[in-house]
């Protein structure tokens, strides 16, 4: 069975969202209970969706029903929507189960609770492997390691890695993600997942020395590069983007807790203060896309960050609560 496959539908997702927050209620009837146990037990997708929805319930807190009402309806279709309230049978269980959902939808696979090694939002975690390299993740990354006699090889399964490299000419060093390859012929580089209106990317970025980059087939026919210090590519489904040249220093500024940008679109820049802040952060991206941005801003301080760029831009920022805040032109309805 391949991965996807053993992945939960969004109809067990939401089926778990109903379940968790009726218990959460208080409302589930001991009929109730034993109907979920047996749900649960009925296929592991069902129990795999009930212990991620409890984990990012955990998280949750309690939300007020406006702001789980705005994530539900920027979330999900009306049919989705319309499911949700027949599991829900209206109550405040909707709500906080669309908020919930909306969460996991940011996260896809919620990789954090099954990689061997993660970070938490707003935290790095430095690893040291086998063979002495070193992997520093980013918030909110994630990924695999495997080593064997042929090979070390790093699967990210969310977010970004900093690697530094121990020299092991027998043993090639790989960072795997699904859109393709980034081979160490060096010691340091970055290799970053990210998620846009058009779809997923990978960046690698070469602090010292050089990477090969490669997009496989069947993605694309199979392309490789040599990039050096200074040098950025993005690896896409369509193959690989042009060679563009970054600062490294500028780079792996988040080791730093600083996120320094440079003529940036801001939905990008607001892409990248989510990944250090716990909860929602809404925005209409092509409503802000003609805005860019430059400047050094604090990720240890998100909230401060945010205000920084609404002020800047004539922005609004509204916060319902730690789990959701909702960037805006004023002139939005």
């Amino acid at each position: 069975m391949n991965q996807h496959a053993s992945e939960p539908s969004q109809a067990m997702v939401l089926q778990a969202a109903h379940w968790i927050t009726r218990q959460q209620e208080g409302s589930c009837s001991p009929e109730e209970a034993e109907e979920c146990r047996h749900w649960r037990d009925a296929n592991p997708r069902h129990e795999l969706a009930w212990q991620r929805m409890q984990a990012l319930w955990d998280q949750l807190g309690q939300v007020p029903a406006a702001p789980a009402r705005a994530a539900l309806d920027d979330t999900f279709s009306r049919a989705s929507r319309q499911r949700l309230r027949r599991l829900a049978g209206g109550s405040t269980a909707l709500l906080l189960a669309g908020l919930t959902v909306a969460l996991w939808s940011q996260s896809p696979g919620t990789d954090w609770l099954l990689a061997s090694h993660y970070s938490p939002v707003g935290e790095q975690r430095r690893i040291t492997l086998d063979d002495h390299s070193q992997l520093i993740l980013n918030s909110r990354s994630a990924v695999d390691i495997s080593y064997t006699a042929g090979e070390r090889r790093i699967v990210l399964r969310r977010g970004e890695v900093l690697v530094e490299v121990a020299p092991d000419k027998q043993r090639p060093f790989v960072i795997e993600t699904p859109l393709g390859t980034a081979e160490a012929l060096g010691t340091r580089y970055l290799v970053k997942r990210d998620q846009d209106e058009s779809g997923e990317t990978t960046a690698v970025t070469v602090l010292e020395s050089v990477v090969r980059a490669c997009v496989p087939a069947p993605l694309a026919p199979t392309d490789c590069r040599e990039l050096r210090e200074g040098d950025q590519v993005s690896l896409a489904t369509t193959g690989l983007g042009s060679t563009r040249k970054v600062d490294p220093m500028a780079a792996s500024a988040w080791l730093q807790h600083q996120l320094v940008v440079d003529d940036r679109p801001l939905p990008e820049v607001l892409r990248e203060v989510q990944r250090h802040r716990n909860g929602l952060l809404r925005f209409d991206a092509p409503a802000l896309q003609g805005l860019r941005v430059s400047g050094v801003f604090p990720l240890d301080d998100t909230d401060r960050t945010l205000a920084i760029l609404a002020n800047a831009n004539g922005l609004e920022v509204r916060r319902y609560s730690r789990w959701l805040t909702i960037v805006r032109r004023p002139d939005t309805p």
